[in-house]
């Protein structure tokens, strides 16, 4: 009907408004209040008689049910015929009470605005149920009064008027009727009293079993007066806190408040009339305890004054511990699964496997986007790594409702792989039954890089012919590689554990105590220390010491690194040797010369003499005979020493200087200083010369010595070979020079160079640059006469622009007229039988020609460059090798290790050992008789071809 309003001619807002309504002070006492209100009331009822209009009564009556309360002019409460029956009925003492303290002060007003109609005060009294609706002004003071009938008056006159008449006129009829209704009332009143004695009565018993039920309830409560005393407390109040009635009543309530601003603020809320609900505070116990609880209270007055707070206690101390644990608990779970999105690879899937969340990690890490994982499973990411069976273990331990840990190998989106640990967390119903899989992974493709890393690793040092041993402070061996076993003897299982002074040294040496004080000082000390095997031989190895600390810097291992030097000082010796006898051979030549003048005279006198005394008696005779023959004698003898100390004489034959070229690398190599860079080249198809290897060998020792002393700081050392067909032109350069086939050897250095003013000089017998006791100056002599013997020559060149830096020297040999290969008769080398025979040396060119030689007589060849593919090899065909011809000198693992781990598969093996740098004897007596024959290099193919022979048909 109110939507209906616009339809109507509406009076304005301000004709309603009574501009003139009833007002009082704050301060006004509640009865002068009343006494006023009555008042105007009867002043209108005088003006309503007069009038003679029951209209302007019910209207005047309703305008004056009401007192605004007013200060400064502002409204702050209202004072209704409502609260005037509450009083009433609270039977309160109404003398002293002001009208501020029962008033109404949660106010509806109207502000007065153009855009306000009465359909706005009517809406507003409807919605509040409220009967007076006070008026304010654009400063918030008061304008007026509109009452819900001013507005019913306002909106239709002419029906309030014909109701008012009916009114009129019911009024008359019920007069009557009121009056036996007051008779009655009367009667009534006087059994109302009857009733209320006894209702009295019951109230008295319900006063006092409410007192003992609030006395005993089970919900802590207490009195508080306005200046903050206890004035009751019940005994769960009591309990509560731990103390007895008089310890607790009459005593501040502040006393027992663990929070002074807490209690204090609630003191202020408590003394302005205000009451709380669940506020939170905290309780001090006699034992000392705090209990947290929360206060709700209310004000208790009496005839208008103020006579106590009721606060009702809540303990809540159980489930403010549990609360604040959840909170704990969830604060942690957060950080954990924080944690958990930082570090690991999160996915959950159902039971079928279907991806239903990942995290950021999942994504990063596979490559695709969330977008592209849910819904799918994890076959998107399978490398094809593991067998079907890897992930059928999986699911039947999952499905089970077991937890599965392993590690898994993952495909990216971009075709990349990823290793992640993982662990995969069934979720379980009620029943037990998985419903949900969590897979938490974890990114282990370092790690597992690092392993394969180590392993490859591991694997070198096992490779490795150097011993590398680890052992602590107290020399307990720690770590052992394979090398170390090669070397010593012992297994790692033998020897992990043990003290290495008690096993590797025969005694402790004053140069052993002193390695170890230098090493823990210094952290490092190298030298050659002499060893023993587990079979009690001596070895001598270069070893290098190093400290290893740990994290803090103390000193915790010592890492030794030992190579085998044994047969290099052998070598050493030979070397020195070989050097003592070339000093020597000169020696004997010089003597050989001066004896050949001391000798020839006398030769020839003892031939003169007689003649020239022919009638010389027999015995004189006899004498010249005697002189003659001791004379001859003599010169037979200096012929010898001739022989001797020239070296240019002996037996000759086809040289392969490949061979010559690589026993004269393994020397450089494990004798030369490791500052000196060695390079070789040498040609595939080079020709062979004939001529003396000894003598050949002597030349290219001369060599690399020479440029080893030239370079005492280090430097780069090549050797090649290679064959040159020499030319007219090029022979008129040298006066040996012929044309035809050479090869030619280029030995050069990066050292100090020769001086080109005595560069004409260093082919002159004694000549040297070297200091004294270095050279005896023979050296390079010696070796011009062994290549001039030879047909051949050599050039030099030092310090020019073709050799800015250091020496080179030329040696020129002619090449032998027979072919490289030079197969010997075959008449007298019996064929192969189609036997299977394994090759083992590190040099390819020595391998080509073996294996070419040995098809060519019927033979198979399995062909191996060192040690562990030889071994390898016997292993995958040890039924079918009937040979191995095994070189002695190679890297990674040597022929002597290699013989004996082929006797340790097979102890039938035939072996023929070849090696240019000891005796047969030497090789028997040092591997224990385990091979069947020797063929010292550089061998020809008849030489090689009659040993196989003789041991696969003995």
């Amino acid at each position: 009907m109110l939507a209906q309003n616009s339809l109507f001619d509406l009076p304005s807002l301000e004709s309603v408004i009574d501009r003139t309504p009833l007002t009082a002070s704050a301060n006004t006492l509640v009865s002068s209040a009343i006494a006023l209100m009555s008042q105007a009331q009867e002043n209108r009822c005088e003006l309503e008689y007069t009038s003679k209009s029951p209209t302007l009564e019910l209207l005047n009556r309703q305008r004056n049910s009401c007192l605004l309360i007013v200060e400064a002019g502002k409204l702050v409460g209202i004072f209704t015929e409502r609260d005037v029956v509450k009083l009433a009925a609270a039977q309160r003492d109404l003398n002293g009470i002001t009208i501020a303290q029962v008033m109404t002060k949660e106010l509806v007003t109207l502000k007065r605005s153009p855009n306000q109609t009465i359909l706005t005060a009517l809406s507003l009294l409807h919605q509040h149920r409220i009967r007076h609706l006070p008026i304010l002004d654009a400063q918030e003071h008061l304008a007026g009064l509109i009452t819900q009938t001013d507005l019913l008056q306002a909106i239709n006159p002419a029906e309030l008027l014909r109701v008012v008449a009916m009114l009129q006129q019911q009024v008359g009829e019920k007069t009557t009727t009121l009056e036996q209704e007051i008779s009655r009332r009367q009667q009534a009143e006087a059994e109302l009293k009857q009733i209320n004695d006894r209702l009295e009565m019951k109230v008295q018993n319900r006063t006092a079993e409410l007192t003992d039920f609030i006395e005993n309830a089970v919900v802590p409560m207490h009195w508080i007066t306005s200046d903050g005393k206890i004035a009751w407390a019940n005994q769960a109040e009591l309990d509560l806190l731990g103390y007895a009635k008089e310890e607790y009543i009459g005593r501040s309530i502040v006393e027992f408040h663990a929070d002074r601003p807490v209690i204090d603020q609630l003191l202020r809320q408590l003394s302005n009339n205000e009451t709380v609900q669940n506020y939170q505070a905290r309780l001090c116990c006699k034992d000392g305890s705090i209990r947290h609880v929360l206060i709700d209270s209310n004000v208790s007055w009496h005839n208008g004054e103020f006579l106590h707070t009721r606060c009702f206690t809540r303990d809540v101390s159980e489930q403010q511990q549990v609360e604040q644990q959840l909170q704990a608990t969830l604060r942690s779970l957060e950080f954990q699964k924080s944690a958990l999105d930082r570090a690991a690879i999160v996915a959950i899937t159902d039971t079928k496997g279907i991806i239903i969340y990942v995290n950021e990690r999942f994504c990063q890490i596979s490559k695709y986007a969330k977008a592209e994982l849910i819904g799918q499973t994890h076959r998107i990411i399978n490398s094809g790594y593991h067998p079907a069976e890897f992930f059928q273990e999986l699911w039947t331990t999952i499905a089970k409702g077991k937890v599965w840990q392993g590690e898994i190998k993952n495909r990216a989106k971009d075709g990349s792989f990823y290793w992640v640990e993982t662990t995969i967390v069934p979720f379980l119903d009620e029943t037990g039954k998985p419903f949900q899989y969590l897979a938490i992974r974890f990114d282990i493709s370092d790690r597992k890089q690092a392993e394969q890393k180590i392993r490859e690793q591991a694997a070198l040092l096992d490779l490795t012919t150097d011993g590398i041993i680890v052992r602590d402070l107290e020399s307990v061996i720690q770590f052992w590689n394979q090398g170390a076993t090669r070397i010593y003897g012992w297994q790692t299982s033998e020897i992990i554990g043990q003290n290495l002074r008690s096993l590797l040294y025969k005694e402790i040496s004053p140069q052993i105590e002193s390695a170890y004080a230098i090493v823990l000082e210094q952290g490092e000390w190298q030298g050659e220390l002499r060893k023993v095997t587990k079979t009690g031989k001596e070895v001598i190895v270069a070893s290098r010491w190093t400290l290893v600390r740990d994290e803090a810097g103390n000193p915790k291992f010592i890492l030794s690194v030992d190579t085998d030097i044994t047969e290099q000082k052998l070598l050493e010796a030979q070397f020195l040797r070989a050097q003592r006898m070339e000093s020597l051979g000169t020696l004997a030549g010089g003597v050989a010369h001066d004896l050949n003048n001391i000798l020839a005279p006398i030769l020839g006198f003892s031939k003169l003499l007689p003649l020239k005394l022919a009638d010389a008696d027999e015995q004189t005779k006899e004498f010249f005979k005697i002189i003659e023959t001791n004379a001859q004698r003599g010169a037979a003898l200096v012929k010898q020493i001739l022989t001797f100390s020239r070296g240019m004489e002996g037996e000759r034959g086809i040289v392969q200087v490949r061979h010559l070229i690589t026993e004269i690398k393994q020397i450089i190599e494990e004798t030369f200083p490791k500052a000196i860079q060695l390079e070789t080249n040498v040609s595939k198809n080079l020709w062979t010369v004939n001529g003396n290897v000894n003598q050949l060998h002597q030349v290219l020792m001369n060599l690399v010595v020479n440029a080893r002393d030239a370079m005492p700081q280090g430097g780069k050392l090549t050797i090649t070979a290679e064959n040159f067909p020499l030319d007219a032109n090029f022979a008129r350069r040298y006066l040996d020079a012929q044309v035809g086939s050479y090869i030619v050897i280029t030995v050069t250095d990066t050292g100090v160079g020769i001086p080109a003013e005595i560069i004409e000089r260093i082919f002159e017998p004694f000549f040297t640059t070297k200091e004294v006791e270095r050279g005896t100056g023979l050296g390079l002599s010696t070796l011009i006469g062994i290549v001039k013997s030879h047909a051949g020559f050599v050039d030099v060149v030092s310090n020019t622009k073709s050799q800015p830096r250091g020496t080179q020297f030329k040696v020129f040999l002619p090449a032998s007229e027979t072919a490289e290969t030079n197969l010997e008769a075959t008449e007298s080398i019996p064929q192969g039988n189609g036997e299977l025979i394994l090759v083992v040396d590190d040099e390819p060119s020595i391998l080509e020609v073996t294996k070419a030689t040995l098809e060519i007589y019927n033979y198979q060849v399995l062909t191996a460059s060192n040690g562990i593919e030889a071994i390898a090899l016997y292993a995958q065909n040890q039924n079918a090798i009937k040979l191995v011809v095994m070189d002695i000198m190679m890297p990674s693992m040597d022929g002597k290790t290699a013989i004996r781990i082929l006797k340790t598969i097979n102890s039938k093996a035939k072996i023929i050992v070849v090696s240019g740098l000891v005796s047969d004897q030497e090789i028997v007596t040092e591997i224990n008789g385990n091979i069947n024959a020797f063929v010292a290099k550089p061998y020809s193919n008849n030489d090689l071809l009659k040993a196989i022979n003789e041991v696969v048909n003995p």
